[in-house]
């Protein structure tokens, strides 16, 4: 093992800066810069001789435990919470310092990682780690409440109580003279503590605000949200708040979100050693200047009787009474006293409707982005919603039919589809997986982060994952089902397995496939072929063969009115009478083409009709130009594939295709147009 005092006293070297630099080439090259205005790429960009300089630079200030004075200024935004906009405790400050102080920062920052002792955080502290997410502190607060209720298990008014505790503005609190202690104690010294030390030292803002800078304004105490080494420091902080709990308490940190346990299962036992912890916590908050705050801080009894049906004690923090709640938000996961999803449920419906509408808001009819952005956007900022904390809550065949609906709106809006349309045609058609896909693969996600649990191996998890591993049962409802029941029921649905925890899987590759979302239309294909295949093969009639599931491309070059006449063709809701006969809009009699006297079906209307021969002939003419190989389709569905879309072969050249779908895209406007229908 390296020694501690050659990382912290020696030179800092090339490798070390090339390192840094190495954070801001590729899409990070984009971050924001500071009072300077100085780009990221201007530095990942410089020569050998201006890297020279600034390793020069650095390592003058390092040497001298000195910071720059301009690398001590940031440019401070205001970034909105929730609340009342009017109240300014709903803002969140995010400072924003130079490009090259940050560089440095990261020099220090890997020091600093190298310098600390081994194990040196809290055993369940995830905040702002290598390695670790919520999804660790989500899962052991799950395991902790279902190992309770096995306990409790016909036991009358028991429960058991987790006290939440949140810190009032947590960053902006800490005392520079707190933080350096600290910084001793874990054994950091000599240059690296004189670096930190003058980092932490003399710091300002200006506030941003419209194109407008405020006055200089010094910060006295706090570490710098938006700083490069202000999360590891304030982890150095509030790493001994644990070693104020009395035995047999544990605690869920993620950076200031502190969870509170007892491994009692005694209801009332529980609660003497919550009661005594909040007595120490109390000490601790007036040792190091911290608040907690009283309407963030409170007890959830999870129990399987009614939520204030049971006399609760009273339980005091710092100058406050912490109430009994039925429900917490902790780490954007909303848990209730009697593991009910409803809470869950609205949190994130209504957070979908939020997204969905501003998503739909940007559709109009003279100037819309195109389909392919939409469907970006849905994908980059509904679904991630829905795929956080996915794992850890237990939506019903209903609700998930509901956030499908949502998932789906700004798509059906854009297409100008029907309430009535198959989601899973949809989904199949807009290369989007099933929500109940979505979390069997948030389940087998979550299966591959326990395995970094440094908590996983215990007999404890051992124990409870092969007993209920025996008890699946195939027929087990999906909703009723514990954390790992779950996991072991994805695992069966998607045909591979982990084996025994805490062994580290290897992956099939049909896994690997599916967990990078690159076998969409094979899952629901298969979905389809066991479920719905009837039923998707009479809405889609005679187009798509039902075998084959690949999004077309039309997605990414289509106008809107072209998306729109060719998506409705592609899942049967045209205004053509064989889909209005089968969604019994019509009569049989009434099914006839009005020119023709034919049946009025897709082909017919593409490839038939005589009142279109001249636009026929006309789009024949442009698409042999570009495409002479069509010649050889003689059959109807190949020339119907074509139009709509559908038909793929990795031989056509990329532009050849992305004319083809202008000239046919133009031809089903003309006959939209000639058959004076708005909508195909």
């Amino acid at each position: 093992m390296e020694d501690t005092s050659a990382i912290i006293n020696d030179a800092i070297s090339m490798s070390e800066l090339n390192s840094a630099l190495e954070c801001y080439r590729g899409r990070k090259a984009k971050t924001a810069p500071g009072l300077d205005n100085m780009q990221a790429p201007l530095l990942t960009n410089l020569g050998p001789a201006a890297l020279d300089a600034m390793l020069h630079l650095f390592n003058y200030c390092y040497s001298n435990q000195i910071f720059p004075h301009a690398f001590l200024q940031s440019k401070a935004f205001l970034l909105f919470k929730k609340g009342d906009p009017a109240l300014l405790d709903n803002f969140r400050t995010v400072m924003v310092s130079s490009v090259m102080a940050r560089v440095y920062e990261i020099v220090l920052l890997n020091r600093l990682y190298l310098a600390l002792p081994p194990a040196f955080f809290y055993r369940y502290q995830c905040g702002f780690l290598r390695h670790k997410s919520t999804s660790h502190n989500l899962s052991m607060l799950h395991f902790a409440i279902e190992n309770a209720f096995k306990a409790m298990k016909g036991i009358n008014n028991s429960f058991f109580p987790i006290l939440f505790l949140d810190a009032v503005k947590a960053f902006d609190k800490p005392i520079k003279n707190h933080i350096l202690f600290k910084l001793l104690q874990s054994g950091i010294q000599g240059k690296l503590f004189g670096a930190i030390n003058a980092y932490l030292s003399n710091r300002s803002f200006k506030l941003a605000f419209q194109g407008l800078l405020s006055a200089p304004q010094s910060i006295s105490c706090g570490v710098p949200q938006g700083g490069i080494l202000a999360p590891l420091l304030f982890l150095i902080f509030i790493n001994d708040l644990p070693q104020c709990l009395p035995p047999g308490m544990v605690s869920s940190l993620f950076a200031d979100d502190v969870a509170l346990y007892s491994t009692i299962s005694h209801s009332h036992m529980a609660c003497v050693q919550i009661s005594q912890a909040t007595y120490n916590l109390t000490w601790w908050a007036a040792v190091w200047r911290m608040r907690f705050g009283e309407s963030k801080s409170n007890i959830v009894p999870f129990s399987r009787s009614k939520f204030g049906s049971i006399n609760y004690p009273t339980i005091r923090l710092c100058n406050f009474v912490i109430k009994f709640v039925d429900r917490y938000c902790y780490l954007g996961n909303v848990m209730m006293a009697n593991l009910s999803n409803i809470g869950h449920f609205e949190h994130i419906t209504t957070k979908l409707r939020g997204a969905a509408f501003a998503i739909t808001s940007l559709i109009c009819r003279k100037s819309s982005p195109t389909f392919s952005v939409i469907r970006l956007l849905v994908n980059s900022i509904m679904l991630p919603i829905i795929t956080y904390s996915a794992a850890f809550w237990r939506p019903s065949d209903a609700q998930l039919e509901s956030m499908q609906s949502l998932i789906l709106l700004p798509l059906r809006r854009y297409l100008a589809l029907p309430w009535s349309a198959f989601k899973l045609a949809m989904d199949s058609d807009f290369n989007m997986l099933p929500l109940h896909l979505v979390f069997a693969q948030a389940l087998i996600r979550l299966a591959r982060t326990l395995q970094s649990l440094d908590f996983a191996g215990e007999p404890q998890f051992q124990q409870i994952y092969k007993q209920e591993r025996l008890v699946l049962s195939v027929a087990t409802n999906f909703s009723r089902m514990s954390l790992i029941q779950r996991i072991l029921y994805a695992e069966r649905k998607l045909n591979f397995h982990f084996g025994v925890y805490p062994i580290k899987p290897v992956l099939p590759a049909e896994a690997k496939l599916l967990l990078r979302k690159v076998s969409v239309q094979v899952a629901i294909s298969s979905i389809i072929a066991n479920q719905w295949g009837q039923q998707y093969k009479l809405a889609l009639g005679p187009i798509i063969p039902s075998n084959s599931f690949i999004n077309a491309p039309w997605m990414f070059y289509d106008n809107r009115p072209a998306a729109i006449n060719r998506a409705r063709l592609r899942l049967g809701y045209s205004n053509v009478k064989s889909h209005l006969l089968y969604r019994h809009r019509i009569s049989i009699e009434d099914s006839l083409c009005e020119h023709c006297g034919y049946p009025e079906t897709v082909q017919h209307v593409l490839l038939d009709c005589q009142i279109h021969t001249a636009t026929r002939l006309e789009y024949l003419s442009r698409i042999r130009l570009v495409w002479p190989d069509i010649l050889q389709f003689n059959d109807a569905n190949s020339h119907l594939h074509i139009i709509i879309g559908h038909y793929h072969d990795p031989l056509i050249p990329a532009q050849v295709k992305r004319n083809l779908l202008e000239i046919t895209g133009n031809y089903l406007s003309a006959i939209a147009k000639q058959r004076q229908s708005i909508i195909f």
